[in-house]
């Protein structure tokens, strides 16, 4: 399975899907995704372009109706992809949260911008606010937003602690909606 570019024109939602994913993701985050990380930002190994077209042809699949069919053979709603859901959703489901849940990892705090929304596994909303100086333990400072928790600190890749991380309590960072 290889990416496809003559197939976007007839095909809207392969394109959807294979832009959507371009927009967030660089081809060093498809190796990290692909190859995992010992350190949390450097992939074990960088995919090479024949390799990164096929990842990318695996997520155009996706757009295709078979792939469209697999989708909703698990239950999955693109609806969760969209920043406009996460934005304006109040009250995450149980599902919704197993999704962002399962996220977890994914981000690099280090390309954000002051005002740039940061959603958490637990549903919660932050604003990232600014990085933090290298003397600091932790990376960036993030502010709640609509919960009177205040401020908070995370690490490059959004988790709450380096260590002794708890899941089912830590706000850890899991999407970066970018306002500018």
């Amino acid at each position: 399975m290889n990416y496809k570019q003559n197939r976007l024109s007839s095909n809207p939602k392969e394109k959807e899907i294979i832009n959507f994913f371009e927009k967030e993701f660089s081809d060093l985050d498809i190796s990290l995704m692909v190859c995992g990380t010992l350190d949390g930002r450097t992939p074990v190994k960088f995919l090479d372009e024949e390799e990164i077209k096929i990842a990318k042809g695996m997520i155009q699949w996706l757009g295709s109706p078979v792939g469209q069919g697999f989708l909703r053979e698990c239950s999955f709603d693109m609806r969760h992809l969209t920043d406009d859901y996460l934005l304006k959703t109040t009250e995450f489901t149980p599902r919704d949260l197993r999704i962002l849940a399962s996220m977890r990892g994914n981000v690099d705090l280090s390309r954000c911008k002051r005002g740039d929304i940061l959603i958490s596994a637990l549903g919660g909303k932050l604003e990232y606010i600014e990085p933090l100086p290298e003397s600091d333990y932790f990376d960036h400072r993030v502010k709640y937003l609509g919960e009177d928790l205040g401020e908070g600190t995370r690490a490059n890749d959004g988790y709450v602690f380096r260590k002794n991380r708890k899941p089912e309590t830590d706000h850890d960072i899991v999407r970066i909606i970018k306002l500018r």
